[in-house]
């Protein structure tokens, strides 16, 4: 009886280590599929992450090729707003370079004599049949300068001093300081 008890013992004892055996083996494998579930839980976020990384990326890189091109864009509008007007002022300055050619015209322009006019500025204006003429004559320390602008009924308009054609600018700047020496 007593092996009996001890083979009921043994078997017993068998039995508790088989089933410790058989909870632990469960536990670990209860473990291994909790650390598998939060390795791919791990490793989802890591890839999401990722994938947000890479959409941010290419935005702003989206974001920096629409600024540059907007950039270059502003650049080449002003550029060619420079040029322009770049060109109407060449245009323009030809324009004004035009009457600087001595025209001739069917009559001469009347002289001046130097003794006719007193010290400062004396303004005439002689009407002929197809031009008017605009004199202004300014004398200073005895010497008379004779600004002329004279005016055809086609249209033509030429700028002279002393003889010599110039442009309406140049007409304008001159006379005008000289006037302001006067006043």
């Amino acid at each position: 009886m007593a092996t009996a008890q001890r083979a009921s013992a043994e078997k017993e004892i068998a039995d508790r280590q088989k089933k410790a055996a058989a909870d632990k083996a469960k536990q670990d494998s209860i473990y291994q599929a909790q650390h598998a579930a939060a390795d791919r839980a791990e490793a989802e976020r890591q890839a999401k992450l990722m994938a947000d990384k890479n959409r941010q990326d290419s935005i702003n890189a989206a974001t920096r090729a629409a600024a540059a091109k907007a950039d270059e864009e502003r650049k080449a509008k002003a550029m060619a707003e420079i040029e322009a007007k770049k060109a109407a002022l060449a245009a323009a300055q030809k324009k004004d370079d035009k009457p600087t050619v001595s025209a001739k015209s069917s009559a001469p322009v009347p002289k001046i004599v130097d003794s006719d006019y007193k010290e400062g500025v004396t303004e005439e204006t002689i009407k002929e049949t197809n031009r008017t003429i605009y004199r202004t004559v300014v004398k200073k320390d005895g010497t008379a300068y004779n600004f002329q602008k004279v005016v055809y009924n086609w249209g033509g308009v030429f700028f002279f001093k002393n003889d010599n054609a110039m442009t309406e600018t140049t007409f304008m700047a001159e006379l005008k300081n000289f006037k302001e020496q006067f006043k």
